[in-house]
């Protein structure tokens, strides 16, 4: 796994963490709903017999169950993630701002510099770093704020 594939994984990990309570809230919804409306076709059939017969409200009821029955098969599994989400916020907003330092590091990588130790590839001393992109790429990193308009490279 490269370095930008662990930072997407994580990424997706924390806003489908973020997500989890929203996505409960939604299955809980549709499952009242479908329910409400149920009801509604209950108390027709009840207390207004003449409008269901003048109705397709049985297509509509068990259209009504099926989708009720998916919304509860959803709120059963997402209630266990958004509980675990929950309890563990903390731990995923430092997951989260580690993944801001990870993506710093990898935004800063192509720019590292190297200070020789030995004469065996220069003069000891030298500084040397990446200078050279693949020819018709442009680099990503040259900014106003990295180079303040000037040609050489910069780790800083």
């Amino acid at each position: 796994m490269t370095p930008q594939e662990l930072v997407d994984a994580i990424a997706a990990f924390c806003d489908l963490a973020r997500s989890a309570e929203a996505a409960h809230a939604s299955a809980v919804e549709r499952e009242q709903e479908n329910n409400d409306a149920t009801q509604d076709i209950l108390h027709i059939a009840e207390l207004a017999p003449e409008r269901f017969a003048e109705t397709n409200l049985l297509a509509t009821l068990h259209t009504l169950r099926i989708d009720r029955r998916e919304a509860k098969k959803e709120l059963e599994v997402t209630d266990v993630f958004a509980k675990w989400a929950v309890a563990n916020k903390k731990a995923i907003d430092t997951l989260s701002n580690q993944l801001g330092v990870m993506r710093k590091i990898i935004a800063r990588q192509p720019r590292d510099m190297y200070c020789l130790k030995t004469n065996v590839a220069g003069k000891k001393g030298d500084w040397i770093t990446h200078t050279e992109l693949p020819e018709g790429s442009e680099d990503p990193y040259r900014t106003e704020v990295n180079f303040a308009g000037k040609d050489e490279t910069s780790a800083f």
